[in-house]
């Protein structure tokens, strides 16, 4: 191969990794961090459901992490994180967190949950980051509540992180969940393996449960092991008021759904 064919091939290389590398940064910059906001969605305990939906006496909320659509509607966005860099999602997460500790020191009543992923607490830096904020905002941690999405097996070192990082949080009386129990390949390793104070049923056991014999029983002896285990239970995705009545019958701390109230902007409860 000559030297001019050579140059040109060279030429053509260079020009190729330099729009891609344009191209990745042009799609990750499409989540843009500072236009992430919170919603909150009330949680409800199952006892006193009835003053805490039609007094509004709401306490505890979920934070939910919501972005712009093109239409000036708010979802979450998904696929833009999934599509984003791992610092890119890091970063959402501790943003989320800011939001977070910033609605705790204006409502002092409240307590709110964040989602995090286990690969958050996981990498070094982010983790230290977390634990950061959660000591400059220690006299709001008490009212802080870590939801664990359960996505990954793990391997005993990284379990070891993260239950030193559930000890860390809980000297601040914070608190620790697991999110999304019962989703896709969702074991009971977790429960086994961690400190969780609370437990959250996925949507896929909740939803018309009351109908469903195999997951009415499943959940029945799901809330019956973690009172054993003194877990605190929530029911999310409830709609009716006969599922409601439902999960107070069964023992079930708290329930989370549209019943209870939709994910709303915090001016719409606070």
């Amino acid at each position: 191969m000559s030297t001019v064919m050579l140059f040109y091939a060279g030429m053509a290389l260079i020009i190729g990794i330099v729009f891609y590398i344009g191209f990745r940064v042009k799609r990750h910059k499409r989540l843009v961090i500072s236009k992430i906001i919170a919603y909150i969605q009330p949680i409800c305990a199952s006892e006193d459901t009835d003053s805490c939906i039609k007094e509004k006496k709401y306490r505890k909320f979920e934070a939910l992490m919501r972005y712009p659509k093109e239409d000036g509607t708010y979802s979450f966005p998904e696929k833009l994180l999934k599509k984003s860099p791992s610092f890119i999602q890091r970063k959402a997460t501790l943003h989320m967190l800011h939001l977070v500790l910033d609605l705790l020191e204006k409502h002092p009543d409240i307590e709110l949950s964040i989602n995090i992923n286990y690969k958050d607490v996981t990498d070094n830096r982010c983790r230290k980051k977390i634990l950061a904020l959660v000591d400059q905002h220690k006299c709001v941690a008490d009212r802080l509540i870590f939801e664990f999405i359960e996505n990954a097996k793990l391997k005993d070192s990284k379990k070891a992180i993260i239950s030193q990082f559930m000890d860390d949080v809980k000297k601040y009386q914070c608190k620790c969940a697991l999110d999304d129990f019962g989703k896709d390949y969702s074991t009971f390793d977790p429960v086994l393996s961690f400190k969780f104070d609370i437990l959250k049923l996925d949507r896929v056991l909740c939803e018309d449960f009351t109908s469903d014999a195999k997951k009415f029983y499943l959940i029945d002896m799901i809330v019956n092991m973690c009172q054993r285990f003194d877990i605190k239970t929530v029911v999310e995705f409830i709609r009716w008021e006969k599922e409601a009545t439902s999960a107070k019958i069964m023992g079930i701390d708290y329930i989370q759904g549209n019943f209870t109230g939709e994910a709303l902007p915090p001016s719409n409860y606070l």
